[in-house]
Parts: C-alpha cells; structure tokens; sequence
C-alpha cells in the first residue's frame, strides 16, 4: 500500500505541475503578445480543462493515462478556436551536392539535355515538400565558384566538401525554402566560398539560419542571437541555429564568419528566451552529438530538456549521418538526429558497391567500438519529420521514413535520390515501424505520429 500511494503522489505532484507550467505560459504569453482576444484565451483554456479532466485518472496508478497520449491530447485542445491556422513546417537531414552527387547531376543534366539534373535527386520528395510551409535542411557543401579549387589548407581537414554553385539551385527546385549553415562543412573552402554561398542562396531566396554574416530572406535577423523570424499565416516564427561539435571551433578560428557555435548552453537558453519575447514559436536547430553515433547521448538529452524548458518548440539535430530518436511533450517536439537526406557517407564503404567494409582502411579500423555495428541500412535510412504548429505551439509531429540511396539495375555507382516508404504489410495510415519497403512516386506517402503506440524510435513522452 505504502508503495501505491507513493506512486499516486508522483503521479499528483507530475501533473499538478503540468497544469501550473500551462497556466503560467498562458499568463506569460498573454503579457508578451498584449494582444489576447477571446478566441485566445479560450483555446488556452480547453487545453487547461483538459489537463484538469485528467486529473482523476491521472492520479490513480490503476488508470494512468500514459503521457505520451495526453501530450497528444493536449496538442488537439491547442487547436481550438481562436489559435488561427495552422503552419506546416518539414524537416530534413544533412544535404550535400559535392562529390558523388555532384557528379550524378552533372550526368543526369548532359542526359536529360539542358535540364539542371535536380529531378535525378529530387523526383521522388518535391510532392511532398509542395504541401510545407517550410522545408528546413542542414546544408554541408559551400559553393564553390570554380570546380577545381581545392579547400582552405587553414582548415586542415581530411574531409572538404565543396558543390558547384550551380547545383545550389537544385535546393529551389526541389522545394527547399530555408538552410541551416550552423555545421562543420560551410568554412571548407574558406570564407570567400561561404560568402559566395550566402550571395548564391539569397540571390535564389532561400532563407538561411546559423551563418554569421549575410543576408536571410527569414525576414529580420537579431545580429546578437542570430534570430531570424518569418510570419506565416499571422504565426511568428523564430529560427535559431547553432554548432557544438569542435570542428566548427577550429574552423571559426581561423575565419571571421562561418557557423554560429554553441559555447554555452547557458547562452543558447537566453537567446531562446529572448525569441520567445518576440515570437510565438521557437525553432532550434543544433548541429551536435557524434558522427555515426545512433544512441542519443545524455549530454544531447540535458540539452534538449533545459531548450524546452527556456522555450523551445521544436529542437531540429544534424551531424551525425544516422538515424537518432525522437521525444514528443505537450508543446514540443524533439528530434535529436535526422541522419543523411542527400549525402554520400563514405565512412567504411566500397567505393563502387556502396557497401560498409570495416577492414577498407585504416581509419576504418580506428573507429570506437559504438561505431563498428554500423550498417548498410544505417547511412542510406532517413526521415521526414512533418510538425505543424499554431500561435500556442506544436498541433502535430509525425515522421516518414525514406531511403536515401539505391542500386539500380546496370548501373555501375548508386543512385542518390530520397523516396518515401510505406510499412510493408500496412495500408496507407498504418503503425509506427518495422519492415520498410519503399514505394515510387505517385503513391500517397504514409506519416506516423511521433510517439504513436508502437512507435520503435520515440526516446520518451516528456
């Protein structure tokens, strides 16, 4: 008995402090927009009625309501009257246009005689980017303006990659509206290519968050947080994006523009405080974690919890090049790792076969022990994250998985081209995970709630 009626008061203590967060947010942000009308504040109090309709059940062990259900519960209630319309923003991972790539566009457009060679890339994902208001992605190669010039030798790296300029506009034509450049790839040919990206992105109107210096078609951009904000449907939005890994320290080192770096946590919780005086939504975009690394890290977990608490909606990952998991709240989403979308890991792999060979090289060799399970299947799997979101907050977040790469038949090197998967067995609209097996285009993709019953990838319910 005593151990029952421990547990109940966790459970009383837990919500009781759901519902004051809720209330107080609700106190705040009437103080910083000044401008509540009725329709607001009553779609503030559906989603408190609702908590306060659960308390029962809540508090009885026997009945718990799990929270990853109320946490979705609670994103329904945020749709009430008043909230104004919905923005649909997506999510993708690491997009590169140099090396493999770079070369399968330059054969797809001598192919396709005259075209720019995107829809080699992009055929199978364009549909789906037509129906976001925003489509963020982590670009890792800077434009070079000449093919054959070689990377900063300041930057010291074994791995440079640079895209020609041209190739950039495949990110307008595939439906791209906005890039992150917070990562440890945009100073590899030093700072007269990353200006030279920034002129080309903003020349094309593609927003950019996490540079430095440059123009971003966002809208304003706080040159001391670097917050850039965009109106969408009468919801603000607010960008932030950062680096964490040492590779952007030492490349900021030697270059006066470049990356925005994550020094301290403790900076990046008042920009994102100082956003949500300025924003009804606060997008984080980080660049952190280990490279091939699939397990989330307590470091990347303390992270993500204390953004949320500042504020965050959604905490968007890169860097890793493979898949991490997701966790889901009552007005948050994070997705600590979204893995490669256009990007050709060479890490332990056979040049023409693609496949992973641990005795490849040397360097192969060297990896940690946490790499060495590393799999085909885990460098060409990503998804696509969908989050939809009000004046209040996160409505909605679900997760399409994609293939990255193939094999087609004759053909000597794989094809680079994202395409959306359905569950093998389920109809459109089925469950959370499993046996993937990937459909062409013109068959209506199927996206699974974040942290759905039977979700595989859903880290926890916070």
């Amino acid at each position: 008995m005593r151990f029952r009626a421990r547990v109940a008061l966790l459970w009383a203590l837990a919500v009781l402090a759901l519902v004051v967060t809720v209330h107080l947010g609700r106190k705040e942000s009437g103080r910083r927009n000044k401008r509540s009308v009725d329709g607001d504040d009553a779609a503030n109090d559906d989603v408190t009625a609702l908590m306060m309709e659960q308390l029962p059940s809540l508090l009885s062990p026997q009945r718990a309501v799990s929270t990853c259900k109320l946490a979705r519960q609670v994103q329904d209630a945020r749709k009430g009257k008043g909230a104004g319309h919905a923005v649909t923003l997506t999510f993708v991972g690491d997009v590169s246009f140099a090396r493999d790539i770079g070369r399968q566009l330059d054969e797809a457009a001598a192919a396709e005689d005259g075209a720019d060679g995107c829809a080699s890339v992009f055929r199978h994902v364009h549909p789906l980017f037509q129906a976001s208001d925003v489509v963020l992605a982590n670009l890792e190669s800077p434009g070079v303006a000449n093919a054959t010039t070689s990377s900063d030798p300041q930057q010291r790296k074994r791995i440079s990659l640079g895209a020609q300029l041209q190739h950039l506009r495949c990110l307008k034509t595939a439906g791209i509206t906005t890039v992150s450049l917070a990562n440890n790839h945009v100073l590899d040919f030093g700072e007269a290519s990353f200006r030279e990206t920034l002129a080309a992105l903003d020349e094309l109107s593609i927003g950019v968050v996490g540079a430095t210096a440059g123009a971003s078609h966002i809208g304003s951009t706080d040159p001391r947080k670097g917050l850039a904000v965009q109106t969408i449907k009468g919801v603000k939005l607010g960008f932030l994006a950062f680096c964490q890994v040492k590779a952007c320290r030492a490349a900021r080192s030697h270059a006066n523009v470049g990356p925005r770096l994550l020094t301290s946590l403790s900076d990046v919780l008042d920009a994102i405080e100082q956003a949500r005086t300025q924003v009804d939504v606060v997008v984080v975009v980080v660049h952190w974690g280990r490279e091939y690394y699939t397990r989330v890290s307590q470091l990347q977990r303390h992270q993500a919890e204390e953004m949320t608490k500042a504020g965050a909606h959604i905490i968007v990952g890169h860097h890793q090049h493979v898949l991490q998991d997701h966790a889901i709240g009552s007005n948050s989403a994070v997705l600590y790792g979204l893995g490669n979308f256009v990007f050709d890991s060479h890490v332990c792999r056979d040049p023409h076969t693609y496949a992973i060979n641990f005795t490849a090289s040397p360097a192969c060799m060297s990896l940690p022990p946490p790499l060495r399970p590393l799999t085909l299947t885990d460098v060409m799997h990503s998804r696509i994250y969908r989050v939809e979101v009000n004046r209040y907050g996160v409505i909605s977040a679900s997760y399409l998985p994609v293939r990255t790469v193939h094999f087609p038949q004759r053909q000597s090197r794989p094809l680079f081209q994202p395409r959306p998967a359905l569950p093998k067995g389920h109809a459109a609209g089925g469950g959370g995970g499993g046996d993937w097996t990937y459909q062409p285009s013109g068959i209506e993709a199927s996206f699974v709630h974040v942290c759905a019953p039977g979700d595989p990838h859903c880290l926890q319910c916070q």
